[in-house]
Order: structure tokens, then C-alpha cells, then sequence
């Protein structure tokens, strides 16, 4: 089988280069969306008086002590479950502990993810690779308009039934699992996250995403813009420069008259002279005739 030449192998690794860092921006932009809620614990704090959780019974202090336990269990390696001074079950537990694995999950897709997409741009911006730009648009703007699409049909979903949606929710990543269904009086931790807090949680995802994905498709459309103009400034250039040419040429061609002109004794001088009424040729040709004795 012959072998690929340099130019089609080069193609095929930017290809592939290319499909790779779109598949990894994609799920980037969705992990970094879900980390959102994760990660910023003043999301929850603000929500502690908004959502009226001292009305439980529990202080402040308390519900942030139980919510921090929760978050560093789910977060943070090695770290044992609690829930503060607020009481739950084994299987209350056993639900966190599935939560976990999501958790992680998806933690090790945004980093793995990031990893991908930064030594991809470096390799790019060290031309080792060359990314496609489909139509003139980078691929970043395809796996940002991707990405977008998916809170709008989550959206959709949810704003139609919240509650059918969040049981869908549990049944794709707990299936088989009805630990997720927590009594509140057993499992005390449900009473301080209720389900508009959740709820929060996908908008703050959703709004996330969104605000990601639009700054990555502005960005891809400026750039798209700059790159036609500069293209189109490329295009008129080698015009303006024939023109530029063919000028200079003439100048030149203006200035060989001037010296030819001079050489076989024409010069401006006379040309003047005659024009301004000055002795001329012929009237030194009828002078001579009369010095003869002609008659002028």
C-alpha cells in the first residue's frame, strides 16, 4: 500500500487534531458549567436567608457548617461524610456517596478536558498543527454553538415540569436507586436543600453556559471579520502597487525626455527665450543676409 504523501499526512493529523479539540471544548464548557454551583459555596450562602432555610430551625451558622461537611465530602479526596449537627441515614449517605462518583466524574472530564484543549493551542500556536476553521469559523465557535443548544432543550424540559424533569434526572444517573428520595425527619440535610434551591443551581448552570458559549462565538466572529478584511486588503494591494509602478515608470520616461531634449541642444532655456519675444533663428538668419548686402 503506498504510503500517504507529507501534505496528506499533515491534513489528516490536522484533522484529527482538530476533531479532538472540538469533542474536548465541548465537554469543557459543559463540566465548567456544572462546576459552577459546585465550586462557589457563596451561591448557597446568599440563598440561606432568600430561601428562608432558618425557618427549619437550624442558625446560619449551622445549615453553612452542614452544607461546607456535604461540599468537602463530595469535593475533596479522603474526606468522611457528614452532615454537621444535622442527623441522616445510612441510606441518605449511600445517596452522597453515588454523588460522589458524579462528582468526580465530572472534575476528571474538565481536567482532562483542559489538558487536551491547552496542549492542542499551544501545538497550534507553536505551528506543529494547523486548526481547521470550517467556512472561516474556528472550531471552538462549533462546540460553543453545540453547547448551547443543550440548557435551551434542558430548559424546555424543565420549565414545562421541574419536578418530572428532576425525577428523570435521578433515574438516568441512579438507576435502580430510590435512595435519593430522602424522609426529612430522618435525613435532616434534605430541609436545607430544597428543590428551588436545585432549581437555582441549573439556572446558574445554564446561565453559565450560556454566557461561555457567547463569548466564544463573539470572539470566532470577530476574528472571522478581521480575517476577510485583512484578506481584502491583501486583495487591493498588488492593484495599488501596479498603478504605483506604472507612475514611477512614467516620471522616469518624463525625465529620459528631458535628458535626450538636452543632449541634442534643445533646452528649456531657448524655448523660453523664444517665447518671450526674444531674438529667434530666423531673425538671425535675415541679419546675415543683410550684412551681405541682401536686402532684408
Amino acid at each position: 500500500m503506498a504510503e500517504k504523501s507529507p501534505a496528506k499526512r499533515a491534513r489528516a493529523i490536522n484533522i484529527t487534531a482538530s476533531a479532538v479539540f472540538g469533542v474536548c471544548l465541548f465537554f469543557l464548557i459543559i463540566t465548567v458549567s456544572i462546576a459552577l454551583p459546585i465550586y462557589l459555596r457563596f451561591f448557597y450562602y446568599l440563598q440561606i436567608d432568600s430561601l428562608g432555610l432558618e425557618s427549619t430551625g437550624y442558625t446560619y451558622e449551622q445549615i453553612k457548617q452542614a452544607y461546607d461537611e456535604v461540599l468537602n465530602f463530595l469535593t475533596l479526596p479522603g474526606v468522611p461524610f457528614g452532615t454537621g449537627v444535622l442527623n441522616y441515614t445510612e441510606e441518605g449517605a449511600a445517596h452522597f456517596y453515588d454523588c460522589k462518583v458524579l462528582f468526580n466524574l465530572n472534575a476528571g472530564v474538565l481536567i482532562s478536558c483542559a489538558a487536551v484543549c491547552i496542549t492542542v493551542l499551544i501545538l497550534h500556536k507553536k505551528k506543529v498543527i494547523t486548526l481547521c476553521r470550517p467556512h472561516g469559523f474556528s472550531v471552538g465557535f462549533y462546540s460553543a454553538v453545540c453547547a448551547v443548544l443543550l440548557p435551551i432543550i434542558i430548559g424546555a424540559l424543565a420549565a414545562t415540569d421541574f419536578d418530572r424533569a428532576f425525577v428523570i434526572f435521578h433515574r438516568i444517573f441512579f438507576p435502580g436507586k430510590d435512595n435519593w428520595i430522602f424522609d426529612p425527619d430522618k435525613d435532616e440535610i434534605i430541609q436545607i436543600l430544597p428543590q428551588e434551591y436545585f432549581m437555582n443551581c441549573a439556572i446558574l448552570i445554564g446561565a453559565g453556559l450560556i454566557a461561555i458559549c457567547a463569548g466564544i462565538i463573539i470572539a470566532a466572529c470577530v476574528k472571522r471579520a478581521r480575517a476577510k478584511r485583512a484578506a481584502f486588503a491583501t486583495a487591493e494591494a498588488p492593484a495599488a502597487t501596479d498603478t504605483d509602478h506604472f507612475l514611477q515608470n512614467t516620471g522616469g520616461n518624463n525625465e529620459s525626455a528631458d535628458s535626450v531634449g538636452s543632449g541634442n541642444g534643445l533646452s528649456a532655456r531657448n524655448i523660453g527665450s523664444a517665447e518671450d519675444g526674444s531674438e529667434k533663428p530666423d531673425d538671425k538668419i535675415n541679419t546675415y543676409k543683410t550684412e551681405n548686402g541682401q536686402k532684408k
